[in-house]
């Protein structure tokens, strides 16, 4: 697939949702080694959700997650170059550079496909994009959201999840092509993943249903572990928008007085009569 749709969002901007669950402990994680020449991005796992089963494939609910847990994704690049994040290589079993989950808890997931996602759209489900090819494209400064299906789970109990996320990137489309890169060892552990990979950890002490199969709105702000960020991120206080009232003045209205048309009257006067008198 060709490089994808990118996304105007703020990486600090998310929609709120009612029935997601949020990190409740921030799981600090250590970095991996990045490039020489420019660093790495950060992969930031903001929210999942637990779709309820087949009911999310009928009506106006075909978001492409039937069953099983999905996660929502921050993708970002602090450098100055476009990078490439390798989301998909599909094979059995899959390829030495597609994502994958290290997990630390009863749950079982396993990175099986992904979408784009953008905050913040209404209704929630118009903002479900396309499924992710080969690489996400990220340019310097750019944020990219992805929903990520984490396999199918017929177990419909909200169970509590902990693990991590992976996922290879370079300056190439070619995943693995990257010379700067040794992408060895593969993780996980996050904390000995090799040069070519990032990752992040997560801990959701339930994970309740999806709000009407939307797999895809956090509940709030969710920042990246400091630890992924190689750059020192600067916050962006947003203030409210001063308001201005306008007045508006009612316009003056110029009354026009017309005056009547002064009547000239002519008076005619009657002929003088002469009386003549003739003599005998």
């Amino acid at each position: 697939m060709t490089e994808e749709t990118k996304s105007g969002i703020s990486r600090r901007t998310l929609a709120k949702g009612a029935a997601w669950s949020v990190p409740a402990v921030a799981v600090a994680a250590a970095a991996p080694a990045y490039a020489k020449s420019s660093g790495g991005p950060t992969v930031t796992v903001l929210s999942a959700c637990k779709q309820p089963g087949n009911s999310c494939n009928t009506g106006n609910r075909p978001f492409g997650f039937v069953k099983g847990y999905t996660f929502t994704v921050a993708l970002y690049n602090p450098t100055g170059e476009t990078i490439y994040v390798y989301t998909s290589q599909p094979s059995t079993p899959p390829g030495p550079y597609h994502p994958r989950f290290q997990v630390t808890s009863a749950v079982p997931f396993s990175y099986t496909t992904a979408r784009y996602f953008t905050p913040g759209q209404v209704p929630p489900g118009s903002g479900i994009g396309a499924p992710v090819g080969a690489y996400v494209t990220l340019t310097p400064g750019q944020t990219v959201y992805l929903i990520i299906n984490a396999g199918a789970n017929d177990n419909s109990a909200n169970q509590s999840a902990s693990g991590s996320l992976f996922f290879a990137w370079g300056h190439t489309t070619t995943a693995g092509a990257d010379a700067e890169h040794s992408y060895t060892p593969v993780p996980p552990p996050l904390a000995t993943a090799g040069e070519g990979w990032v990752g992040d950890s997560f801990t959701f002490p339930d994970m309740p249903p999806c709000d009407d199969c939307v797999p895809g709105v956090p509940t709030t702000t969710t920042t990246t572990t400091v630890a992924l960020r190689r750059a020192a991120e600067t916050e962006t206080t947003t203030q409210a928008p001063v308001k201005t009232e306008t007045t508006t003045q009612a316009v003056i209205e110029t009354e026009t007085t017309t005056q009547a048309v002064i009547e000239t009257e002519t008076t005619t006067e009657a002929p003088v009569q002469t009386e003549t008198t003739t003599q005998g």
